[in-house]
């Protein structure tokens, strides 16, 4: 993404983990984890969607 907002900026509850926030004026801490570094909240995804598909 172009823009990196902390989470409760948007949302209520954030649908990963960790939350994204600010560390500093305009700075945020980078995960150290491999890849993207979040986890995506599968049950907070399923009780928001509209309808799913399995393939």
């Amino acid at each position: 993404p172009c823009d990196i907002f902390p989470s409760k900026r948007f949302y209520t509850e954030d649908f990963s983990e960790p939350e994204i926030v600010h560390s500093g004026p305009g700075k945020i801490n980078a995960p150290m984890e491999p890849g993207a570094g979040f986890t995506p909240k599968l049950s907070l995804l399923e009780k928001y969607a509209s309808r799913s598909a399995t393939l």
